[in-house]
């Protein structure tokens, strides 16, 4: 192999590794409901739950099997590993 084949497949593989270690957010797909002109309507009780479609949030879904969790969590063996690979 190369000096330019295994510089692409470096490239290649730690950019794919980057994208598999990005966190991933769920989010709600349906829009929140359009304001109107007419008066409000009465408050719910307070330990009502939300209707489906109110209270529009993302949740952050974190991915325990990514390389940012490896690297934040692993001891010296697992970085040591890490960057040997990397070098190789």
């Amino acid at each position: 192999m190369s000096l330019k084949q295994t510089c692409k497949a470096l490239v290649a593989g730690s950019l794919l590794a980057l994208v598999a270690s990005l966190p991933v957010q769920a989010q709600n797909q349906t829009p929140p409901p359009a304001p109107t002109t007419e008066s409000a309507p009465a408050e719910a009780p307070a330990d009502a739950a939300p209707a489906a479609g109110e209270g529009a949030h993302t949740e952050q879904v974190d991915n325990p099997y990514g390389l940012s969790a490896l690297w934040a969590q692993g001891d010296f063996v697992a970085k040591g590993v890490l960057i040997i690979m990397l070098i190789m």
